[in-house]
């Protein structure tokens, strides 16, 4: 790690764009928990099974809790989005550092977006339930959002291996 290069590596537009998508949805999620504090019941849903049903109620502070974990998420891997440098590559040389980092900010981007699109639809859905009307969650939807999270951490670590076989190539190349 401490051979690594540090490289300025700038947003993509497309980072950029769902940054903004993600945080103001989980912003205008915040500010409708808020809207609705005063309505909401004593006792709200404070766990759910895999199927999706209520399996623990608490009490409405307990709501704050998904909105503060998710900012804290989103704060703590912004801030690592910044510094790839500082996540293992495995092997990698000065030649194609800078297609790993970018690699590798883009897939931080994607999972820490796709993880606030989900904290903020948790916040909804906590609300609407405490509103008693039926959970939108169930085993098909846990099942989509694992299967979403699990495809696109797969997807860029393929896209790493791709980046790094592509640079033993050209190694090769030189070479004769």
């Amino acid at each position: 790690m401490k051979n690594r290069p540090i490289l300025e590596i700038e947003s993509t537009m497309s980072e950029k764009v769902f940054n903004l998508f993600a945080i103001l949805i989980l912003l205008s999620m915040i500010l409708y928990l808020m809207s609705q504090w005063g309505a909401l019941p004593a006792n709200v849903p404070a766990h759910y099974n895999a199927q999706g049903e209520v399996d623990r109620w608490g009490n409405k502070g307990e709501l704050t809790i998904t909105p503060i974990f998710a900012l804290v998420i989103w704060i703590s891997t912004t801030i690592f989005e910044r510094f790839p440098h500082l996540i293992n590559y495995g092997t990698g040389t000065r030649i194609n550092v800078k297609s790993l980092y970018q690699n590798s900010k883009k897939a931080v981007n994607f999972v820490k977006n796709e993880v606030t699109l989900l904290f903020s639809f948790l916040i909804w859905n906590d609300v609407h339930v405490a509103k008693g009307h039926p959970s939108k969650l169930s085993f098909l939807f846990i099942t989509f959002i694992a299967i979403v999270l699990f495809a696109t951490i797969f997807f860029f670590i393929r896209r790493t291996s791709k980046l790094k076989q592509c640079h033993l190539q050209l190694v090769e190349l030189k070479k004769k």
